[in-house]
């Protein structure tokens, strides 16, 4: 085999393997969701500052930035279905009670609220054990 036809294959082969390698590569998987953790169980009473609903999902997660004695806290609530459909929203500057753990969620604290009580109301997004509540509603 000459060299020149032999560099040819060569590369051929380095090409077919690379391409094999890059398309059994497992893709990056979203970082999984934290677990409630009762030990971990806080209650706070703060003031929204602002309402975010997570850009892109299917069904947008609304989280509240909580002013809490001098820090901003984030609370991790639900799908904003399940808000629309309790009939229920919060708004800059509605003085909460929050109940919920805190977790690590991509690399920061956050809280994930399991109860929320907002003047007369309380709205109930997780049961006693951290389980969330909507899971019927988001079925469809």
């Amino acid at each position: 085999m000459r060299p020149a036809l032999k560099i040819s294959f060569l590369i051929l082969i380095l090409c077919l393997a690379l391409h094999t390698a890059a398309a059994q590569a497992a893709p990056a998987k979203p970082s999984p969701e934290p677990k409630y953790d009762k030990t971990a169980e806080v209650v706070i009473k703060g003031v929204v500052d602002d309402v975010i609903q997570t850009p892109g999902a299917k069904n947008p997660e609304v989280h509240l930035m909580v002013k809490s004695q001098g820090e901003v806290l984030e609370i991790c609530l639900c799908p904003g279905k399940f808000l629309k459909e309790m009939d229920i929203d919060f708004a800059k500057g509605d003085q909460l009670q929050i109940t919920g753990a805190k977790v690590k969620r991509d690399d920061k604290t956050v809280i994930l609220a399991r109860e929320v009580v907002k003047g007369n109301n309380t709205l109930t997004l997780r049961d006693k054990e951290g389980g969330p509540v909507w899971t019927w509603l988001m079925k469809d």
